[in-house]
């Protein structure tokens, strides 16, 4: 007799064509599903950089999503009887990425990239779910004193602009923020990266 929280699949491996930069199209891995919900440990890797879009729903409750960046590999836990799991290439090499998911609870901590180029004004990031905190680098970092990092709350109104050479190690809390900017010198390549607390 199988038990009522077993999922349908647990894992798959699949190559993801080169990207055309900055990433590649997403890619469905994994879409299991069971009769009953339970903590579940889904977990990622693959030969180079890859994003993932994970899509849960523990049955009774709106579906929740989270999009992360993995370098080479990642942990995130869940209380699921569906899920859906999709990548997308970060490299312009073919890369082998899997995904395994078993049954067990896991306090998980993960991040999400994005990149740019500065334009020398404040650009707007998609604030990623989960986001707990924002952390800026650039390419030069000489350049970080003219960098800026700005908070608004959701009608509008800017609480919190950081210099990029005082924000703390771990990043500026993004707290209840509805959206993040950034402003970075023209021409500076820069990274965004969310500390998310799944």
């Amino acid at each position: 007799m199988s038990s009522p929280f077993e999922l349908s699949l647990r894992f798959e491996r699949k190559r993801l064509a080169p990207a055309s930069l900055p990433a590649g199209e997403y890619v469905e891995l994994l879409a299991p599903e069971a009769p009953r919900s339970a903590h579940r440990i889904v977990e990622l890797w693959g030969d180079a950089p890859f994003d993932v879009s994970l899509s849960w729903t523990a049955g009774t409750s709106t579906p929740k999503e989270a999009t992360l960046s993995v370098s080479r590999g990642a942990r995130v836990g869940v209380f699921a009887r569906t899920l859906v799991v999709k990548a997308a290439n970060l490299s312009t090499s073919e890369n082998l990425v899997g995904v395994a998911i078993s049954d067990g609870f896991l306090a998980s901590r993960n991040r999400r990239q994005l990149t740019g180029s500065g334009s020398g004004s404040f650009e707007e990031l998609a604030l990623p779910a989960y986001a707990e905190a924002l952390r800026l680098d650039l390419s030069d970092p000489a350049q970080l004193s003219s960098a800026r990092i700005a908070l608004e709350d959701a009608v509008g109104t800017r609480g919190a602009v950081v210099a990029g050479d005082a924000q703390p190690d771990a990043g500026v809390p993004v707290g209840a923020a509805g959206k993040a900017l950034v402003l970075v010198p023209s021409g500076v390549a820069w990274r965004a990266l969310f500390t998310l607390s799944l």
